[in-house]
C-alpha cells in the first residue's frame, strides 16, 4: 500500500523538527567552535594548502566513489542506496570540527574544508549525482535546494564571525565557551533524532543491510581519508581532521534533497539511513574522542614516570 507524504501530517511534522533542529545544530556549532579559531589560522590553512585540497577531495570524489561501490557489493535496496549516494555527493558538516577539537586535530582545516564544499555543492552534488546515478535510475530525479544551500552558508559565515569576534573581545570568554558548549550541536541532534522517533517510530528503522552499510561507509571514509593524509606526509593531527571531514556530511542537505525528491513510499523507507548517518557518526566521533583522551592521559603518566625517575636517578 503505497502512502503519500503529503497526505500525512506526521511525516511533514518530523521533516519540519528535523530542518529546525539541523539549522540550530549548525548556526550553534559554528559560532561555538568559531570562538576557536583566529582568522590568522585560515590564513595559515591556505598557505598550506595540500591537506585541503586533499580533503576536498575526499568530500568531493572520494565519498560518492566509496558509496557506489558500496551500494553495487551490498546490493542495497533502492531507498537505502538512494539516501547513501545522496549523503556521499553532500558537502562536510559542522560536527567535524567539533570532534576535530576533542581529538586535539586540526580545527581550521575542518571549517576550510566545510564552507569550500558547501559553497561548491551546487555544482558538486549534481556532478555526483551523474556520476551515480547508474547504480539507481531514481537518482536522475534529485532537485538540489539551492535556497537551502545558500541559507547554509550564510549561517556558517555570520556564526564563524560571531565565534572569532568574541576571541578578539575577549579569549578568555571564547575558550570557555568552546569548552563548556562544544557538546551542545551533538546533543541537539540526540534530542532532534528522539523526537522524531516519538513521532514516527519508523524513522529510525532501517533495514540490517541499511545500517551495516551506514557503519561500513563511514568507517571506510575514515579510514581512507587518514591514509591519504598519512601518506601525504601530514601529521597524525591533520590526518585526523582530514578523516573526521570527509566521513562527516550534512544532514541537513541529505534530508532536504530526499525530501524535495522522493514522495510517498521511498521517502518514508529512506528517512532511517540520514538518521543513522549522524548517529554512527557521533558514536564514532565519540568513541575516537574518548580513545584520544585515554592515550593522551597514559603518554602524560609515562612521562611523568619518566621524569620521576631520572630525577631519583
Amino acid at each position: 500500500m503505497e502512502v503519500e507524504t503529503a497526505n500525512l501530517p506526521e511525516y511533514e511534522t518530523v521533516i519540519r523538527i528535523q530542518k529546525f533542529f539541523l539549522h540550530v545544530v549548525i548556526s550553534t556549532g559554528s559560532m561555538v567552535i568559531g570562538c576557536r579559531v583566529t582568522p590568522d589560522d585560515f590564513t595559515n590553512c591556505v598557505k598550506k594548502p595540500t591537506a585541503l585540497w586533499l580533503t576536498t577531495l575526499a568530500v568531493v570524489f572520494v565519498a560518492p566513489l566509496s558509496a557506489y561501490v558500496l551500494s553495487l557489493a551490498l546490493h542495497l535496496h533502492f531507498s537505502d542506496g538512494i539516501t547513501i549516494l545522496v549523503a556521499s555527493c553532500c558537502p562536510a558538516d559542522i560536527l567535524s570540527p567539533i570532534f576535530a577539537y576533542y581529538t586535539n586535530a586540526d580545527v581550521t582545516l575542518c571549517l576550510s574544508v566545510i564552507v569550500l564544499t558547501t559553497a561548491m555543492s551546487v555544482g558538486m552534488i549534481p556532478l555526483g549525482i551523474v556520476f551515480c546515478s547508474s547504480a539507481f535510475s531514481e537518482l536522475n530525479l534529485v532537485e538540489i535546494p539551492h535556497d537551502t544551500i545558500v541559507l547554509i552558508l550564510i549561517q556558517y559565515v555570520i556564526g564563524l564571525s560571531m565565534g572569532m569576534a568574541l576571541r578578539k573581545y575577549n579569549e578568555k570568554w571564547a575558550n570557555h565557551t568552546v569548552r563548556f558548549l562544544s557538546f551542545v550541536p551533538p546533543l541537539l541532534v540526540i534530542v532532534m533524532v528522539t523526537l522524531t522517533t516519538i513521532q514516527i517510530p519508523r524513522s529510525i528503522q532501517a533495514s540490517l543491510v541499511g545500517a551495516f552499510s551506514v557503519l561500513i561507509y563511514l568507517l571506510l571514509m575514515v579510514a581512507v581519508t587518514y591514509i591519504i593524509g598519512a601518506l601525504s606526509g601530514q601529521e597524525h593531527a591533520t590526518s585526523r581532521a582530514m578523516a573526521l571531514c570527509a566521513a562527516n556530511k550534512s544532514t541537513l542537505l541529505v534530508l532536504t534533497i530526499v525530501h524535495n525528491s522522493y514522495p510517498g513510499d521511498v521517502l518514508a523507507e529512506a528517512l532511517p539511513v540520514p538518521t543513522l548517518l549522524v548517529l554512527v557518526y557521533i558514536a564514532l566521533g565519540v568513541l575516537l574522542s574518548a580513545l584520544h583522551i585515554i592515550y593522551t592521559n597514559v603518554k602524560e603518566r609515562q612521562f611523568d614516570t619518566t621524569l620521576s625517575t631520572e630525577a631519583r636517578a
